[in-house]
């Protein structure tokens, strides 16, 4: 049952008399839930952040608890759990469910290699938010799992990491390489390594056991996971730092009857701190990416090592725009997919150039 309580403090009755105080304000109680541990910035500390900010802001009349670490959602049940009510709000991860979610699933699969500049991870969070709320297919999606997207949580840009010093593309020839996802295989398959599909929560025991060689994903998760023991070899894929994906890979979603029942006020103040911290995600997601770096390089006594700027434009070379593929893929399952993509270029040419958004 979705625990969403509203208590109404009743007027005090003053004795041998009538009168009565005024009736104090309303309260509510919201639960949430998240797969993940508490400490995992992306999804449990910005959740507990954003939560606190409704809170701080409602004077009281909003509380709140976080069910922390797949104790009450799972990965694999976490959209069935938000949608039938089961809690009130929780940090979903659309891209584990890219049959329903085929907008978010897309665009969160995709890494662009093949312009010379692309936004940082505030950017990305602005550019989601932005898409979101001009494209109202973004919408029926969520609508369709009674559920509401309040903030893009975008991830910490992806690393390689391997059990031997890779230096370069070359380097990566004939390697396995874990993978999953579908545009993922193919940014993998152009830099030479065979991919092969392992689920997160194995990726240890792939590694340990050789049946991958290396592993792409965030270093914050990298690190977390404990993959420096077995693959202490850092590659940045970039010249200087790694390039984030298109769209943030998790949200803050909220199930709709639990927001809709909430008094206006509150549906406001979420909406307005959803607002206030979408930049604020970005800023801090961009801290966690020169932290884990940090940590998997001190914890794994390895080496690091970054691509070449020719290494980069090989890469792409060998690799089909991820960026058409994608529309025409939305186009075929019915979505504007034309539409969309075109926006997100015009969006991110704009951010990049400094001319979006504009300061008020």
């Amino acid at each position: 049952m979705k625990e969403l309580t509203t208590t109404w403090l009743a007027s005090a009755v003053l004795a041998m008399g009538v009168a009565t105080t005024p009736a104090l304000a309303q309260t509510e109680h919201l639960r949430g839930a998240h797969i993940f541990p508490e400490a995992f910035v992306q999804s449990g500390q910005n959740l507990e952040e954003w939560a606190s900010r409704v809170a701080e802001r409602s004077d009281g009349r909003l509380t709140y608890d976080i069910i922390h670490g797949g104790a009450l959602l799972s990965l694999g049940d976490h959209v069935d759990g938000i949608s039938a009510g089961l809690v009130d709000f929780t940090s979903f991860y659309p891209i584990y469910f890219p049959g329903e979610f085929q907008i978010e699933g897309a665009l969160t699969n995709i890494i662009d290699i093949w312009s010379d500049e692309v936004p940082d991870l505030e950017g990305v969070a602005l550019i989601h938010a932005q898409l979101h709320s001009e494209f109202p297919e973004f919408q029926e999606e969520y609508a369709n799992r009674n559920m509401r997207m309040m903030l893009p949580l975008p991830a910490d840009p992806y690393v390689i990491i391997c059990n031997r010093e890779v230096t370069s593309i070359d380097d990566l020839q004939g390697l396995k390489m874990r993978t999953f996802g579908r545009y993922f295989p193919i940014l993998q398959e152009a830099l030479g390594v065979e991919p092969i599909v392992v689920p997160g929560s194995e990726a240890y025991q792939a590694l340990a056991t050789g049946l991958v060689d290396c592993v792409y994903s965030t270093p914050d998760w990298l690190h977390a996971n404990s993959l420096h023991e077995v693959a202490p070899h850092i590659l940045i894929p970039g010249t200087e730092k790694a390039r984030p994906q298109l769209f943030a890979t998790s949200v803050v979603a909220m199930n709709t009857n639990s927001f809709e029942a909430l008094p206006e006020d509150i549906q406001q103040i979420m909406e307005e701190v959803s607002v206030e911290m979408t930049g604020f995600i970005g800023q801090a997601m961009e801290g966690v990416y020169e932290a884990g770096i940090e940590n998997l390089l001190r914890d794994g006594e390895g080496t690091i090592n970054y691509m070449s700027e020719a290494d980069m434009k090989r890469w792409a070379a060998n690799t089909p725009n991820q960026l058409d593929r994608a529309a025409a893929d939305l186009n075929e399952a019915g979505y504007p997919g034309d539409a969309i993509i075109s926006r997100y270029r015009d969006l991110s040419a704009a951010y990049v150039a400094g001319e979006w958004p504009k300061d008020e």
